[in-house]
């Protein structure tokens, strides 16, 4: 799936949602929580010393397929969590929903 991805070929539906419920990505909220858990993790190695540019770009691409399978599996929800604004992240190009 990765290297359809790589080329520009849009997933299946139904190989994203099995690989989703694998991983306990249920519902849009899971996504949320995740694609924060990410960012933090992005947030994390930009402020490291021991700072590897490609892990960062790969943890970036990550949260851009976990919010294109977000709005493709759940629909388009633009509603934010309960949780409190979060700081923006430094220097990483973070792609939006």
């Amino acid at each position: 799936m990765l290297d359809r991805i790589k080329s520009e070929i849009v997933p299946d539906c139904s190989e994203l949602t099995e690989i989703f419920a694998r991983l306990g990505l249920c519902d849009a909220s899971n996504c949320r929580a995740e694609i924060e858990n990410l960012e933090d993790e992005v947030q994390s190695q930009s402020q490291s010393q021991s700072h590897e540019k490609s892990k960062t770009e790969l943890i970036i691409a990550l949260i851009g397929l976990v919010r294109y399978s977000k709005c493709v599996l759940f629909g388009d929800s633009t509603l934010e969590s309960d949780s409190p604004p979060r700081e923006p992240l430094a220097e990483a190009v973070v792609p939006s929903e």
